[in-house]
């Protein structure tokens, strides 16, 4: 395991810190296989440590190395979309946004199984699909028994600040939330109203459904929706590394 753009490599001259980074990048990247996980984190905060709490995990970033025709690349969803990148251009990005990149290589027996032509007859066609956002608040809510949320940020306050969102006009986020829960009850076009009803008539609450996990079949009004961690495992599954089913 390795990290590229450590501490270690922090000197006063900027230039210097970019020239060392990108020296240890492509050392490194002589070993990386197909199928090696690419864990990212920012350790001055920010959206970067809300994904870490929210999560409970230690990265806030995931993606994965794909070796096309010999050459390193990285395919990761991220607010750009899903993307793949050759190695250079992506340690370059690395660095301007200040992420911390740790690699953790497949164990041998996984690295034989990871089938890279399966995995990029996946990738190909979702290319350009836009960042899972549809899907993105969903961790949050991944449990109704252990609670990631502190005890003001309760489901029911945050249902009644989606009220109010929608009072001063920001469809967008009500419009993002009413259709994540919308595709889980199977729904179509139901407003915070008709939601309340429709869960009232299950017997549901908005914690049960919001902690129900993602489902490949889950089809959104823009499509499939991918978030970076999502995106990576679906690629194992793909290649033959993981069961399809979890």
């Amino acid at each position: 395991m390795d990290q590229v753009g450590y501490t270690d490599d922090i000197v006063e001259d900027g230039n210097s810190f970019y020239e060392n980074s990108m020296i240890k990048a492509k050392t490194v990247a002589d070993y990386i296989k197909s199928g090696d996980f690419l864990g990212l984190n920012v350790i001055t905060g920010g959206e970067s440590c809300l994904i870490n709490y929210l999560t409970g995990g230690a990265i806030s970033h995931a993606a994965i190395a794909i070796r096309l025709e010999g050459k390193l690349n990285v395919l990761e969803s991220t607010d750009g979309g899903i993307r793949l990148m050759a190695w250079d251009d992506f340690i370059q990005d690395c660095i301007e946004t200040n992420h911390t990149l740790m690699w953790f290589p497949l164990s041998e027996e996984n690295s034989k199984k990871f089938d890279t032509e399966k995995a990029y007859e996946w990738i190909k066609p979702r290319l350009g699909l836009p960042y899972g956002m549809k899907a993105y608040a969903v961790p949050a809510f991944d449990s109704t028994s252990n609670k990631t949320l502190p005890e003001y940020m309760s489901v029911e306050v945050i249902t009644m600040a989606v009220d109010i969102l929608e009072q001063f006009g920001l469809k967008d986020a009500v419009d993002a939330f009413e259709e994540t829960v919308n595709v889980r009850l199977g729904t179509k076009d139901l407003n915070m109203e008709g939601l309340g009803y429709e869960l009232t008539k299950r017997n549901l609450v908005y914690e049960e459904v919001l902690a129900w996990p993602e489902l490949d079949e889950y089809i959104y009004s823009n499509g499939e929706n991918w978030v970076c961690s999502a995106l990576v495992i679906k690629v194992y599954q793909e290649a033959g590394v993981l069961p399809r089913t979890i």
